[in-house]
């Protein structure tokens, strides 16, 4: 029967890759705020303060990591990136279409019941300081 969990040789191995892991990383790191703090002195010596400044503002922003997963209508969670841009795709275009969804709905439902939005005589006016253009409200 072979063993479910690691051995003890392979705990101890990953456990020094880890290790070796973490010291990159803190490398790296060590490094970019080095590069990060030289880019911030050489703007303060050539007194560029916009350019300062907004260097000042993005190294003091806290991480935030995004997320990109989303549920389905159902409610069935899904992860791949073209599945949860489709899926927001279909919330906005319901969203922003409810009167143009209804009548599609209607029409194929097989009821001729028609859903329109209001005439231009039931909307109100624009307000003075608009301006109007060559189309028609």
């Amino acid at each position: 029967m072979q063993q479910q969990y690691g051995t003890r040789n392979k705990v101890l191995r990953y456990q020094e890759k880890r290790r070796e892991e973490k010291k990159i990383n803190k490398k790296r790191k060590r490094e970019w705020e080095k590069k990060q703090l030289e880019e911030l002195q050489n703007l303060y010596e050539t007194r560029e303060a916009r350019k300062l400044s907004s260097k000042i503002r993005e190294t003091k922003k806290e991480f935030k990591p995004r997320v990109n997963i989303c549920k389905t209508k159902d409610g069935s969670i899904i992860c791949d990136q073209n599945e949860v841009l489709t899926r927001w795709n279909e919330h906005f275009d319901n969203l922003l279409n409810k009167n143009n969804n209804q009548k599609y709905a209607a029409a194929e439902d097989g009821n001729t019941r028609s859903v329109e939005g209001p005439i231009a005589e039931e909307m109100n006016p624009p307000p003075p300081h608009v301006r109007r253009t060559g189309g028609s409200y």
